[in-house]
């Protein structure tokens, strides 16, 4: 089967190699001259500089990724697994009030409500788990995977195999059976090392147009594509 991928950050060159693993023939299709998306590493006097992730969960699936594309992992420290938060002109820990904080955990373990079908992950959060716990902890949180703001997100696709009719609180959901985790892994060179070798990797195994952009039918209809095409692209961006 053939298939075509437009986008050539993390979520792009990760469907890349899963396509590749099951036999299709892939076209990978980015719109700069460089993979990775908003994950790069830069090296400055003091040492690596992670412009977005400094590393992901690991698991059987990503161990067996990077093993095969022959990238080294190393555990994070850990001092490095404290976050810090911006609010009110001060760098605090948990940015949170008592009652705010009092208001977070009640959406976590008891609040349960349907998403409606156009909300976004701004709406639903707001709804869940209150303003402050929103614009002060979660979306700062996501914003450094994401490099989106929560408007700009869908629940749904933030977490596929959530629950959102209502019948699941966000605790339920997290506890659900997901794959084995081993913690937090990194690089020795950052990961815009990872991105630079997974991305030779598939360049010895499928087809990569750099500067081609598409975000619209026309540039679309111009590509002549043939076959099943994927969208690995902010939604903001998706062909309208």
């Amino acid at each position: 089967m053939r298939i075509h991928i437009i986008g050539g950050g993390i979520t792009g060159l990760f469907l890349a190699y899963r396509e590749l693993k099951k036999g299709n023939q892939v076209t990978l299709y980015e719109e700069s001259n460089r993979l990775g998306g908003i994950i790069s590493t830069k090296q400055v006097p003091e040492g690596l500089v992670e412009t977005a992730a400094n590393g992901f969960l690991l698991t059987t699936e990503l161990k067996e990724l990077c093993k095969e594309i022959g990238i080294p992992l190393i555990p994070a420290n850990s001092h490095s697994k404290r976050r810090y938060f911006w609010r009110e002109k001060k760098i605090k820990r948990n940015p949170l009030t008592v009652s705010e904080s009092l208001r977070l955990l009640y959406g976590i373990f008891f609040k349960k409500k349907a998403l409606e079908e156009k909300s976004n992950f701004w709406e639903w959060s707001n709804d869940i788990f209150g303003y402050s716990a929103s614009k002060f902890l979660i979306e700062p949180a996501l914003g450094g995977i994401y490099g989106s703001r929560l408007f700009q997100l869908d629940p749904r696709i933030v977490f596929p195999t959530w629950d959102f009719g209502g019948k699941k609180t966000v605790f339920q959901n997290l506890n659900q059976k997901k794959s084995k985790s081993f913690g937090t892994y990194s690089f020795a060179f950052g990961m815009g090392s990872f991105i630079e070798t997974l991305g030779s990797y598939l360049q010895n195994h499928i087809e990569i147009k750099y500067q081609t952009s598409v975000k619209s039918m026309e540039e679309l209809r111009s590509l002549a594509i043939e076959g099943d095409i994927h969208f690995a692209i902010p939604a903001q961006y998706v062909i309208k």
